[in-house]
């Protein structure tokens, strides 16, 4: 899959490199991340969601993409805001499946440490804000973006791109409630 170019581009998506690239970015790519959320997506980020990045990009996301089952022309894109709205893709890995198909993977990151049952379709309880709430459970999340891509994007309807999607929390100890979904 090539990556793609334009000033369109821009003004939906922060990071866009390759595999070799991100590699070599991955020891500091939150605060380029972040540098690009704010030039790119005109998007202030509050300093929790740079620590975010920092514990899910930096580190976890760097062993995930070296994995040589992601081809070295694999392309990374990190904070692509769907439709011009405010729902952002956390991680993108663009490239080939098995079989030389395009393939995109869509990849919601949380670093949630606790999550409980709700008793909303979709949800999961959770902390945030010092208080515990029902959120949208996050593999429910990167289905509806896949969702989306697949529907509004034209380059993956006219490409037949596979699109794929997962969750990866990076704190979770307890994983029942989150496996059952």
């Amino acid at each position: 899959m090539h990556l793609p170019t334009g000033d369109y581009l821009w003004s939906v998506l922060a990071y866009l490199a390759t595999k070799e690239q991100f590699l070599t970015d991955a020891p500091n790519v939150a605060q380029k991340v972040h540098d690009l959320v704010v030039q790119n997506l005109g998007i202030e980020v509050s300093d929790r969601e740079k620590q975010a990045w920092r514990n899910s990009i930096d580190g976890p996301m760097f062993f995930i993409v070296r994995d040589p089952r992601f081809p070295n022309n694999s392309a990374i894109a990190i904070e692509y805001r769907i439709n011009r709205t405010k729902n952002r893709i956390d991680f993108l890995i663009a490239g080939t499946d098995a079989n030389g198909n395009e393939a995109l993977l869509v990849i919601e990151l949380k670093q949630w440490s606790n999550i409980d049952e709700s008793k909303l379709d979709d949800c999961v309880k959770t902390w945030l804000g010092g208080r515990k709430t029902d959120e949208e459970h996050p593999s429910s999340q990167a289905r509806g973006y896949m969702k989306r891509l697949q529907y509004m994007n034209s380059y993956i309807q006219q490409r037949s791109v596979g699109v794929s999607a997962c969750a990866y929390l990076r704190s979770e100890e307890h994983t029942s409630e989150l496996q059952s979904r």
